[in-house]
Protein backbone atom coordinates (compact mmCIF):
# COMPACT_ATOMS: atom_id res chain seq x y z
CA UNK A 1 0.00 0.00 0.00
CA UNK A 2 2.75 2.55 0.83
CA UNK A 3 4.35 2.03 -2.32
CA UNK A 4 1.26 2.19 -4.55
CA UNK A 5 0.12 5.79 -2.76
CA UNK A 6 4.00 6.76 -3.49
CA UNK A 7 2.91 6.36 -7.13
CA UNK A 8 -0.41 8.74 -6.84
CA UNK A 9 2.05 11.22 -4.74
CA UNK A 10 4.49 11.19 -7.34
CA UNK A 11 2.15 11.99 -10.30
CA UNK A 12 1.00 10.13 -12.93
CA UNK A 13 1.66 10.21 -16.89
CA UNK A 14 -1.72 10.71 -18.40
CA UNK A 15 -1.80 7.74 -20.03
CA UNK A 16 -1.09 5.50 -17.26
CA UNK A 17 -4.13 6.61 -15.19
CA UNK A 18 -6.71 4.22 -16.25
CA UNK A 19 -4.15 1.51 -15.22
CA UNK A 20 -2.85 3.14 -12.20
CA UNK A 21 -7.23 2.96 -11.19
CA UNK A 22 -7.51 0.02 -12.13
CA UNK A 23 -4.85 -1.96 -10.06
CA UNK A 24 -6.07 0.52 -7.01
CA UNK A 25 -9.47 -1.38 -7.44
CA UNK A 26 -7.79 -4.42 -7.46
CA UNK A 27 -5.74 -4.10 -4.69
CA UNK A 28 -7.93 -2.34 -2.46
CA UNK A 29 -10.59 -4.56 -2.92
CA UNK A 30 -8.64 -7.82 -2.93
CA UNK A 31 -7.61 -7.05 0.73
CA UNK A 32 -10.90 -6.64 1.54
CA UNK A 33 -11.72 -9.87 0.71
CA UNK A 34 -9.25 -11.11 3.20
CA UNK A 35 -10.73 -9.33 5.73
CA UNK A 36 -14.29 -10.56 7.82
CA UNK A 37 -17.58 -9.02 7.78
CA UNK A 38 -17.52 -5.37 9.28
CA UNK A 39 -14.13 -5.00 9.97
CA UNK A 40 -10.91 -3.58 7.78
CA UNK A 41 -13.33 -5.17 4.67
CA UNK A 42 -15.43 -2.13 4.62
CA UNK A 43 -12.41 0.50 5.19
CA UNK A 44 -10.33 -1.31 2.18
CA UNK A 45 -13.69 -1.74 0.06
CA UNK A 46 -14.44 2.11 0.46
CA UNK A 47 -10.64 2.73 -0.63
CA UNK A 48 -10.89 0.21 -3.42
CA UNK A 49 -14.40 2.32 -4.77
CA UNK A 50 -12.61 5.19 -4.59
CA UNK A 51 -10.55 4.22 -7.76
CA UNK A 52 -13.22 2.67 -9.22
CA UNK A 53 -14.85 6.15 -9.13
CA UNK A 54 -12.04 7.71 -10.83
CA UNK A 55 -11.72 4.46 -13.29
CA UNK A 56 -14.97 5.31 -14.66
CA UNK A 57 -14.18 8.82 -15.00
CA UNK A 58 -12.12 7.87 -18.37
CA UNK A 59 -13.09 4.60 -19.58
CA UNK A 60 -15.40 5.14 -22.27
CA UNK A 61 -18.95 4.38 -21.83
CA UNK A 62 -20.29 1.80 -23.51
CA UNK A 63 -17.20 -0.56 -23.66
CA UNK A 64 -17.59 -3.47 -21.60
CA UNK A 65 -14.74 -2.42 -19.07
CA UNK A 66 -17.18 0.57 -18.05
CA UNK A 67 -19.92 -1.56 -17.55
CA UNK A 68 -18.19 -4.46 -15.32
CA UNK A 69 -16.70 -1.73 -13.11
CA UNK A 70 -20.32 0.45 -12.79
CA UNK A 71 -21.36 -3.01 -11.93
CA UNK A 72 -19.46 -3.41 -9.22
CA UNK A 73 -19.32 0.24 -7.89
CA UNK A 74 -23.36 -0.20 -7.89
CA UNK A 75 -23.57 -3.22 -6.45
CA UNK A 76 -21.21 -2.08 -3.20
CA UNK A 77 -23.46 1.23 -3.18
CA UNK A 78 -26.31 -1.48 -2.49
CA UNK A 79 -27.77 -1.10 -6.35
CA UNK A 80 -28.00 -4.59 -6.76
CA UNK A 81 -30.59 -4.20 -9.74
CA UNK A 82 -28.35 -1.48 -11.92
CA UNK A 83 -25.24 -4.22 -11.00
CA UNK A 84 -27.40 -7.18 -12.42
CA UNK A 85 -28.61 -5.62 -15.77
CA UNK A 86 -25.30 -4.01 -16.81
CA UNK A 87 -23.41 -7.55 -15.67
CA UNK A 88 -26.19 -9.39 -18.00
CA UNK A 89 -25.04 -7.11 -20.77
CA UNK A 90 -21.42 -8.16 -20.14
CA UNK A 91 -22.38 -12.02 -19.78
CA UNK A 92 -24.40 -11.40 -22.94
CA UNK A 93 -22.30 -9.86 -25.38
CA UNK A 94 -18.70 -10.89 -24.15
CA UNK A 95 -16.95 -13.90 -25.63
CA UNK A 96 -16.66 -16.88 -23.03
CA UNK A 97 -13.15 -17.11 -23.17
CA UNK A 98 -12.45 -13.29 -22.03
CA UNK A 99 -11.60 -12.85 -18.82
CA UNK A 100 -14.13 -9.59 -18.30
CA UNK A 101 -16.58 -12.82 -18.91
CA UNK A 102 -15.54 -14.54 -16.20
CA UNK A 103 -15.54 -11.48 -13.61
CA UNK A 104 -18.63 -10.46 -14.79
CA UNK A 105 -20.32 -14.28 -13.92
CA UNK A 106 -18.29 -14.06 -10.72
CA UNK A 107 -19.89 -10.59 -9.68
CA UNK A 108 -23.19 -11.68 -10.82
CA UNK A 109 -23.32 -14.88 -8.53
CA UNK A 110 -21.99 -12.50 -5.88
CA UNK A 111 -25.56 -10.47 -6.38
CA UNK A 112 -27.69 -13.56 -5.86
CA UNK A 113 -25.52 -15.07 -3.17
CA UNK A 114 -27.89 -14.06 -0.41
CA UNK A 115 -31.32 -14.19 -2.64
CA UNK A 116 -31.13 -17.08 -5.30
CA UNK A 117 -28.86 -20.23 -4.25
CA UNK A 118 -29.62 -21.89 -8.22
CA UNK A 119 -28.71 -18.41 -9.75
CA UNK A 120 -25.74 -18.06 -7.35
CA UNK A 121 -24.42 -21.46 -8.23
CA UNK A 122 -25.18 -21.17 -12.44
CA UNK A 123 -23.41 -18.02 -12.37
CA UNK A 124 -20.72 -19.47 -10.55
CA UNK A 125 -20.50 -22.54 -12.88
CA UNK A 126 -20.13 -19.56 -15.70
CA UNK A 127 -17.51 -17.85 -14.08
CA UNK A 128 -15.49 -21.45 -13.42
CA UNK A 129 -16.10 -22.24 -16.75
CA UNK A 130 -14.81 -19.04 -18.40
CA UNK A 131 -11.71 -19.58 -16.50
CA UNK A 132 -10.99 -23.22 -17.60
CA UNK A 133 -11.65 -22.30 -21.31
CA UNK A 134 -9.17 -19.43 -21.04
CA UNK A 135 -6.62 -21.33 -18.97
CA UNK A 136 -7.07 -18.86 -15.70
CA UNK A 137 -5.45 -20.63 -13.03
CA UNK A 138 -6.07 -17.74 -10.13
CA UNK A 139 -9.84 -17.32 -10.68
CA UNK A 140 -11.86 -17.86 -7.55
CA UNK A 141 -15.36 -18.99 -9.04
CA UNK A 142 -14.10 -23.12 -8.75
CA UNK A 143 -13.02 -22.53 -5.22
CA UNK A 144 -16.51 -20.61 -4.15
CA UNK A 145 -18.13 -23.16 -6.29
CA UNK A 146 -16.55 -25.93 -4.33
CA UNK A 147 -17.53 -24.58 -0.91
CA UNK A 148 -20.82 -24.03 -1.85
CA UNK A 149 -21.48 -27.18 -3.49
CA UNK A 150 -19.62 -28.71 -0.14
CA UNK A 151 -22.68 -26.60 1.98
CA UNK A 152 -25.06 -28.10 -0.79
CA UNK A 153 -23.82 -31.85 0.74
CA UNK A 154 -22.18 -32.44 -2.67
CA UNK A 155 -19.08 -33.52 -0.92
CA UNK A 156 -17.84 -35.66 -4.17
CA UNK A 157 -18.01 -32.90 -6.22
CA UNK A 158 -17.13 -30.19 -3.80
CA UNK A 159 -13.83 -31.94 -3.11
CA UNK A 160 -12.53 -32.43 -6.45
CA UNK A 161 -13.12 -28.89 -7.32
CA UNK A 162 -11.62 -27.47 -4.39
CA UNK A 163 -8.73 -29.68 -5.02
CA UNK A 164 -8.61 -28.83 -8.68
CA UNK A 165 -8.89 -24.74 -7.45
CA UNK A 166 -5.64 -25.52 -4.83
CA UNK A 167 -3.62 -27.24 -7.47
CA UNK A 168 -4.40 -24.10 -10.19
CA UNK A 169 -3.68 -21.19 -7.20
CA UNK A 170 -0.52 -23.42 -6.42
CA UNK A 171 0.42 -23.06 -10.08
CA UNK A 172 -0.53 -19.77 -10.30
CA UNK A 173 1.31 -18.13 -7.54
CA UNK A 174 -1.74 -17.00 -6.30
CA UNK A 175 -0.70 -17.36 -2.23
CA UNK A 176 -3.55 -15.79 -0.89
CA UNK A 177 -5.83 -17.98 -3.26
CA UNK A 178 -4.04 -21.01 -2.10
CA UNK A 179 -4.76 -20.27 1.14
CA UNK A 180 -8.15 -19.70 0.66
CA UNK A 181 -8.23 -23.03 -1.22
CA UNK A 182 -6.37 -24.89 1.29
CA UNK A 183 -8.79 -23.51 4.64
CA UNK A 184 -11.95 -25.31 3.26
CA UNK A 185 -9.98 -28.89 2.64
CA UNK A 186 -9.78 -30.37 6.08
CA UNK A 187 -13.47 -30.36 6.28
CA UNK A 188 -14.01 -32.02 3.05
CA UNK A 189 -11.71 -34.14 3.14
CA UNK A 190 -13.55 -35.81 6.10
CA UNK A 191 -16.92 -35.37 5.21
CA UNK A 192 -15.59 -36.92 2.05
Amino acid sequence: IELFDAIEKEGLYPQNRATFYENGNRLFFYISSTYPEKSLKSQYAMRGLQYTDSLLTILPKQSPEYKLYNAQANYIRGERAIAIALLDEIIDSVAVDNNLYARAASMRASCDENHNHDSFLYYLTLSAYSDVIAGTREGTSLQRLGVALYDKGDISRAYKYLLHSLDNAVKSGARIRATESSQAMPYIAQSF
